[in-house]
Formats: C-alpha cells, sequence, structure tokens
C-alpha cells in the first residue's frame, strides 16, 4: 500500500515482472525525524517524522507501459490506430487511402508548482510494549492513470463549418502514414512535392511517403493518461500473537478524492463529434472522483517442516487486502478503464440531441458503461502468500509466490536464486497471470514469462 514512492510500469506489473524495489523511481526528499518521548506510562519509543517533495522540483510519476502490442509487457489491450481504422472502414472509408483519424494516449507529466508538492507526517510508538502503532497522512500521486478523452475543435469541425464565427481555434492536424505513425513528410500524388498545410493541404489530403506509404493530414483523436495529488490518511498496528505463534499485521487507509472511471464520463465519444450534427451542443468530458478504503491483514511465520527442509526453517508471509469504493451506487457506475474482452468502447445510440445526419452515419455513439470492467463496491479483494526457504548454508533460496483475487484473477511466481558467492546471484524464475476479466492484475494477462538473471553486488 506504499504508493509514495512512484513505479516503472514499462515492466508490467512491479513484483511479479519486477522486483518490487528495483521498479521505484528514486526521487529527493526533504525529511526529517524527531524523537518525542522514550517512555511514558503505556507509551514508548515514539518518534514524529515528515518528509515533503517541492512540486517546482520534482513531480515524478509512474512510467506508463506502452499499448499495441509493441512491448512483452504491454497490457492486454489492441493498438488504439486499429480502432480508428475501424471507425473510418464504419464510414465508408478505406484507411489505405483514407488516413483521417488519428489516436494518441499520452502520459500527462505534472506541472512543476507548489500546487503539486508531496508530503506527508507520520508518527510511530510501540503501545502497551507489544503493539507497533503508526498513523499518518500524505499527498500523493496514484500508481495507475485516469483516461480522458479530449475534445476538438479539429478538421472534422471544420469541414462542417462548425468554427465560423466562434473564434474556436482548430487543433492542428497530424501528419501520419496508413500505420497511424507520425510522419515528418508526405508527398503530393501529383507533383510528388511535400504536402504543406499552407500550400492548400486540406484534412485527409492522400499522398504518399518517400517509402511509398499512403499518408495524410489526419484529426487527432488524444487520450490523456492523467494523475492528480490526493489526500491518504492511515493507521497499521503490528504485534507478535502467541496464540497464533506468529506476527499479525494490520493496515488501514482511506484515499479522499482519488481520480476514477465511470466511462460516459471520461470517455464520452460526442465530444469528438462536430456539433453541427449534434444540434450545436458542445460534450466536454470530465474526470469524476471518489474516495476509498483499503486495508490489509497480514500474517507471517517461521516454522520447520523437516520432510523437505530437515535445516532450515519455512518462512510464510500472507495477507487479505481489500478495498471498498465509498460512493459507489447505482448512480454512479464506476468502471476500470479496460473494456470487457470482446467488447467495444463505443455503441451506437438514439439521442435526441444527435441529428439525422449524426445517426446515418453513426456517430451518434456513447461508451457503455456494461462494456468496461466492473469496478464493484467491495472490488480487488485477493490473498497474497510467499513461501520461503533456504539451503545449501544460505547458498539456494526457492520462494513461490502466490496472487488469488474473489473475482478469478491468479498470479503464480516461483523463483530460485543461488548465490555464487558474495557478490554474484543466479535466479531463474516463471511468472504466469490467468484472469478471466481484463482488470487489476488481469490487466497483464497471458503474459507468461521465464526469467534468468544474473546479478552482480557491490557492497
Amino acid at each position: 500500500m506504499d504508493r509514495l514512492n512512484a513505479f516503472d510500469l514499462t515492466l508490467g506489473a512491479p513484483g511479479l515482472f519486477q522486483d518490487l524495489d528495483e521498479a521505484r523511481i528514486p526521487f529527493w526528499a526533504m525529511r526529517t525525524t524527531y524523537k518525542l518521548l522514550d517512555n511514558w506510562n503505556w507509551l514508548s519509543s515514539t518518534f514524529a517524522d515528515a518528509f515533503v517533495v517541492p512540486g517546482v522540483v520534482d513531480t515524478t510519476v509512474p512510467i506508463d507501459p506502452m499499448v499495441g502490442g509493441v512491448s512483452p509487457f504491454s497490457p492486454d489491450v489492441p493498438d488504439p490506430q486499429l480502432i480508428a481504422n475501424d471507425l473510418i472502414k464504419r464510414n465508408g472509408f478505406d484507411p489505405r487511402t483514407f488516413q483521417g483519424l488519428h489516436l494518441v494516449v499520452v502520459s500527462r507529466q505534472p506541472a512543476n508548482s507548489w500546487a503539486n508538492t508531496r508530503w506527508g507526517v507520520r508518527l510511530t510508538g510501540v503501545v502497551a510494549r507489544d503493539y507497533t502503532v503508526q498513523t499518518w497522512f500524505a499527498r500523493e500521486f496514484p500508481v495507475a492513470p485516469t483516461p480522458l478523452l479530449t475534445g476538438g475543435p479539429g478538421g472534422f469541425d471544420e469541414g462542417f463549418g462548425d468554427l465560423k464565427g466562434q473564434r474556436l481555434k482548430q487543433n492542428p492536424p497530424t501528419l501520419i502514414d496508413d500505420r497511424g505513425f507520425r510522419t515528418p513528410i508526405c508527398l503530393n500524388n501529383a507533383t510528388n512535392k511535400p504536402l504543406v498545410k499552407g500550400a492548400g493541404a486540406r484534412f485527409g489530403a492522400v499522398g504518399h511517403t518517400p517509402d511509398g506509404r499512403t499518408c495524410s493530414y489526419a484529426e487527432p483523436i488524444v487520450t490523456i493518461l492523467d494523475r492528480q495529488l490526493e489526500s491518504v490518511i492511515g493507521l497499521s498496528s503490528t504485534w507478535f500473537s502467541p496464540r497464533v505463534n506468529g506476527i499479525v499485521r494490520t493496515e488501514a487507509e482511506y484515499f479522499h478524492d482519488e481520480e476514477a472511471v465511470i466511462p460516459n464520463q471520461n470517455l464520452n465519444p460526442l465530444a469528438q463529434v462536430p456539433r453541427s450534427i449534434l444540434n450545436g451542443r458542445l460534450f466536454t468530458n470530465t474526470i469524476p472522483r471518489t474516495d476509498y478504503v483499503r486495508w490489509l491483514l497480514g500474517y507471517d511465520r517461521f516454522f520447520f517442516f523437516r520432510p523437505l527442509n530437515p535445516s532450515n526453517s519455512f518462512i510464510v508471509v500472507a495477507a487479505i487486502h481489500g478495498e471498498t469504493n465509498v460512493f459507489e451506487r447505482r448512480e454512479r457506475d464506476f468502471r476500470t478503464a479496460q473494456q470487457k474482452p470482446g467488447k467495444p468502447a463505443t455503441a451506437p445510440t438514439n439521442l435526441r440531441v444527435c441529428s439525422p445526419v449524426a445517426l446515418a452515419s453513426n456517430q451518434c455513439r456513447i461508451a457503455p458503461a456494461k462494456n468496461f470492467e466492473d469496478l464493484y463496491a467491495f472490488d480487488n479483494d485477493y490473498l497474497s502468500v510467499a513461501l520461503q526457504t533456504d539451503y545449501l548454508h544460505g547458498r539456494l533460496e526457492p520462494r513461490i509466490v502466490v496472487l488469488a483475487w474473489a473475482s478469478g484473477t491468479f498470479g503464480f511466481q516461483p523463483l530460485v536464486t543461488y548465490r555464487i558467492n558474495d557478490n554474484f546471484l543466479l535466479s531463474g524464475a516463471w511468472v504466469a497471470i490467468e484472469s478471466s476479466r481484463r482488470s487489476i492484475l488481469g490487466t497483464f494477462r497471458a503474459h507468461d514469462m521465464v526469467q534468468l538473471r544474473l546479478t552482480f553486488q557491490l557492497n
């Protein structure tokens, strides 16, 4: 539940595809710790510490993975440009000769301003001699981004004459080839000279690249992956329980004002449709906010099982994790940003705001919530278990990690590490993710992988 230190997500799910600590992105922070008291009545070893990361200096957020199958660690989603080509086909054009749409997914880097300053305070101490208790408050960026489909005006608005007298600045078109890649030059098919916007080249005008591919100016349909600061207040306690002969861990956090997804509010496709065929209506997408309660109940224990390891103990680290969306209800149907397998992102509809032209051209569309993976009021509840031991006087260390969600998502990682000497570690792992849902860890499903790694350690 520690999200203060951002993750690099380009290698998929941290902790499975990549070591958790190695996936963290380093950042500079000002930090101080002060000892409040040594021993008083039922309270001892009490400390207060605080940190601050000025937003004018650093606004590091997680690095998002690439989509479209260009990386073995890509999420289980198709190339966005294929969606654009399908939309072009539905409107009677051939994507090979008319690249009218360019789907762009961008990660927004928070502005370097004092408003984006991350900070936090924590109070920790030992209560009644046995219980290590902590409470804290922090301002942090979330790990997962929230999508936002931006609107026009663009080339289609200009084509329908929607910009006349409106004093609206058109979003400039993008020069792309038939694959959706940006290209620096596009040659006129008749003159073999570069298509230039100021020289009569129009939106949708088709030319060719020096390599022979078709190219044209296309309207960019931009989806922003956004992260904004949120507030977190938490409480945790750890103690050894003789009754269960192990360490018990508890933690609860309240996340206030976290960005979320209601498909037709974040991703309403009518934001990209010309206003003239929507009876002058202007649609603007926004990002809804909600609150979450996330909690953890853990159990750690050392034990011996002589038939498998006569010399050393086993270590088991287990925890039940839970999440509750405080404001989930029928009127606010929160979902994840991932579509259900086989479901399209948009669907035609019959709204009174749509003109006959919009209906006939299938441009009257919505983002139906039922096509996106549900985010239930009680969701993301899962069990994590790690079992580890060592052989050969600590040189051979096998470990197995299992993650199991109540909704049918599973993660599995057996790992073996062999210490060649004090400097070299040789390890091998198998990572498997199975899921019927394209959400949470299931975002990276169908990515079974074998890893072999040689680590050189410096002291």
